[in-house]
Formats: structure tokens, sequence, C-alpha cells
């Protein structure tokens, strides 16, 4: 991982708007060298793969943005000479640059990912702490809010233009609320989803060809393919990006989203994602037709 500062020290403007400066360099400088996916804004330098450098950090350093270089098909020294550059380069929205604007951002250091795990490994283990990685939604979500929350989950997993696998025995269910349909086109078209492969049960107390065939016919209006698979043994509900090797285990079937006091959706390993797709998915080849 490189970790950047942005100097402030000539910068005469409000505090305030800094954030709002980072995010339009983010969108519409960054993007244009493909950094967004692995950059990483307002580190704080106290994380645990900071102790043994706190030597060097002195209280300038509140938030260090960061690129994780070994996930990126760049070389090292592209990415640091090139984000380098970026402070020359004009911002729309401003119509200035960050040197204009009275910042500039400048290396600070680089610590391997192997490091910062370690350091993370040993610091929850001496402090005797556990990490909770579940996101949690609520029962009073409308239903913008729901496709916000699945779509924040999709995300983290790098759904956009993948083909999304979901393995749930109710996915297609008998009975269903009256807007759970538009939940499920929300989500589809705002996660940009290339193509869906449902994996699901028959059985005629879980699965419902109407609404099936409707769910067909909609995604075929936004050139969106739709495969449903039969697997009858199935309980987890598993949502997955095969091609990334991401996925999460989600606590309810899509249309029990906000039903609950809470909605809990929990990460898979990239371990447990490659076991699931060997061991089950790549077995599954009966179709269900309508």
């Amino acid at each position: 991982m490189f970790f950047f500062n942005l100097n402030m020290e000539n910068y005469i403007g409000e505090l305030s708007a800094i954030g709002e400066i980072k995010n339009y360099f983010y969108e519409e400088v960054l993007k244009k060298y493909s950094f967004l996916e692995h950059f990483y804004c307002n580190i704080s330098p106290e994380e645990p793969y900071f102790l043994r450098y706190f030597n060097i950090i002195n209280k300038k350093f509140f938030f260090l943005d960061g690129i994780d270089y070994e996930k990126s098909d760049f070389t090292r020294e592209y990415i640091i000479e090139t984000f380098l550059k970026c402070n020359s380069i004009v911002i729309k929205k401003f119509n200035k640059s960050l040197e204009e604007l009275g910042l500039h951002y400048e290396f600070f250091m680089e610590i391997s990912n192997k490091e910062c795990e370690n350091a993370y490994r040993d610091y929850m283990a001496e402090n005797n702490f556990q990490i909770a990685y579940e996101s949690i939604g609520n029962s009073n979500m409308s239903l913008e809010e729901k496709i916000d929350f699945i779509c924040s989950e999709l995300k983290k997993i790098k759904a956009e233009n993948q083909i999304l696998t979901i393995m749930d025995p109710y996915i297609l269910p008998k009975k269903y609320d009256p807007d759970y349909l538009e939940l499920f086109l929300g989500f589809i078209k705002k996660s940009k989803i290339k193509k869906l492969k449902l994996i699901t049960s028959s059985e005629s107390k879980k699965y419902n060809s109407d609404f099936h065939l409707v769910l067909k016919n909609e995604l075929k209006k936004l050139s969106i393919a739709l495969e449903v698979l039969r697997l009858e043994k199935l309980h987890d509900r598993r949502w997955i990006v095969e091609e990334k090797k991401t996925g999460f285990l989600c606590g309810p079937s899509l249309n029990g989203i906000g039903k609950d006091n809470t909605t809990t959706i929990s990460p898979l390993s990239e371990e447990d994602v490659i076991s699931i797709i060997n061991n089950e998915i790549s077995l599954i080849n009966e179709e269900i037709q309508v």
C-alpha cells in the first residue's frame, strides 16, 4: 500500500471545503488513470500497521490517502509518478488544479499488504478484539433505502458489469410484496448487473413460475439475461460474483430484507467462494424453464 499526504500548508480556503475538493479530485482526475478501484481515502495514522512508524509520524498527518498498488496492474513507479503529476491537473468543478488551490499530495510511505495484515492480526490478538464485518439493515427502510443497502453490498463484491449469482430457495417466492419486482429491478439496474443467475428450489411451495416469467421479460427489456437453475438442497442465501471470487451471506431472502428488526449481511472469504463455485455451482446444470 502506498500512502500519500495532502499538504495544506499553502491552502487559504475553508477547511470544511477540503472534503468536497478531494471528492471532485478523485472523480474527475484519478478516475482517468483507473486508480479509483484501489484507492482508499482518509486513513488514520493510528491504524495498527502504522505502530512501528510512529517515530516518523507527527501531528500534521491527521489523515492519509492510499493506493493498493499490489492489486493494481500498474508498476510501483508509474503509480507514484502519475499520482503526483495529478497535483497539476485542472479539476473542472473549480477550474483549478490542487496546486492552484494551494494543495498538493506528497508521497508519505509504503507498507506491504502482508505487513498491514500481520499488524492487524497481531493488534487484534494482543487486545483480545474481534472484527465485526457484518452490514446491518433495519425494519424501517424505504424501498429506495433497501435498494441502496443492497447496492452498497454489491459494490463491495465488485458486481458492476459482472454476472451476479444468487443462491436462495425463496428468491422467486409464491408470496411477495407489491414492490418486490421494483426492488429486484432497482438494485440490478443501479448496480449495473450484466447477467443474473438464480439458483433456487423448484418446489411448488417455494417457486413461482409466474413471477419467474415476469422477471425474465422485464430483464429482457433491459438486455439482461436471466438464468435460473434448480438446486433443492439449498438453505444459506449466498450472493456471489464468480469471476471476482467475491460474495456474501444474506440473512433473509430478498423479499425479507427490511422486515426483520435487523437484516444481516456477512462477507464470504475468497476461499469460501472458490469452494462454493467448485463444489456446488459448477455441478448444477438443470435449468428451470418458463
